[in-house]
C-alpha cells in the first residue's frame, strides 16, 4: 500500500485496488466508505495492463482479475503463479458470441459448436483486444468469444451478441499475493463478500 508524505506528518495508506475491463468496483467502493473509518481506496483501471503483472511490480495491493489468468505471451510462465495468490471467486461471467448485426448467427437465441462451423474464429489477441474484436465483426467477418460484460461495454450498433451454450465461462476474483497479505485486505475482501461490521469473520 502507499503511504503518502506531507512537509509536516505521514498519511495514512491508501489501498490500492486495480480492475480489469468489464468491471464495475463502484458499488465495493461505496460499501468500503460507507460506516467505520478506514484507511483511502484507491481504484487503478487495467485497461491493457494484465492483473498478474500489475500486482507483481506493486502497482496494485488487489485486483478483480478474470479467471482463469490469460496464457504468458510465448509460452512463458506466468508472472504469478496461481499458488502464490489469495482468490475470492466473485462471480460468473457468460461467454457470448459477438457478430455483425446481419450475420446469420445474429438470428438465434443461442448459438451451439456446431452453429460456429464455416465461420472465422478472432480472438480477442489477435484484434488488440475486445473492442478491436468487435470493430472487426461488425465489419462483417467471423465472430468473436468474450464475456458477456465485455460484449456490453464495447456495445455497437452494427454488432450483436449471442450466449454460447457449450462453452464454460470466465470468472472474477479478487486476487492478492499470499505474502502480501494483511488486516486491511482481509478487511477489504470481507466488504467485497458482502459482510458487514457485525459479521462475523469466516
Amino acid at each position: 500500500m502507499t503511504r503518502c508524505e506531507t512537509d509536516d506528518q505521514t498519511v495514512a495508506p491508501a489501498l490500492r485496488v486495480g480492475f480489469i475491463p468489464g468491471v464495475e468496483p463502484d458499488v465495493f467502493a461505496r460499501r468500503w466508505r460507507t460506516g467505520r473509518e478506514r484507511v483511502e481506496l484507491e481504484l487503478i483501471p487495467l485497461d491493457a495492463r494484465a492483473p498478474e503483472e500489475a500486482l507483481s511490480s506493486g502497482a496494485v495491493d488487489m485486483v478483480f482479475a478474470r479467471l482463469p489468468w490469460a496464457a504468458a505471451p510465448g509460452g512463458e510462465a506466468p508472472v504469478l503463479e496461481r499458488e502464490e495468490v489469495h482468490a475470492v471467486p466473485l462471480w460468473e461471467e457468460r461467454p457470448v458470441a459477438v457478430v455483425a448485426k446481419d450475420n446469420p448467427l445474429s438470428l438465434f437465441d443461442e448459438i451451439a459448436e456446431e452453429d460456429l462451423e464455416g465461420e472465422h474464429h478472432f480472438s480477442l489477441e489477435e484484434c488488440g483486444g475486445a473492442k478491436g474484436a468487435v470493430a472487426t465483426v461488425a465489419a462483417g467477418h467471423g465472430y468473436a468469444v468474450m464475456p458477456m460484460s465485455l460484449a456490453r461495454l464495447h456495445a455497437r450498433k452494427d454488432a450483436t451478441y449471442r450466449p454460447l451454450a457449450e462453452r464454460e465461462g470466465t470468472r472474477i476474483a479478487l486476487v492478492w499475493p499470499k505474502d502480501a497479505d494483511d488486516d486491511v485486505r482481509q478487511e477489504f475482501q470481507g466488504v467485497v463478500r458482502g459482510r458487514t461490521a457485525r459479521s462475523s469473520r469466516r
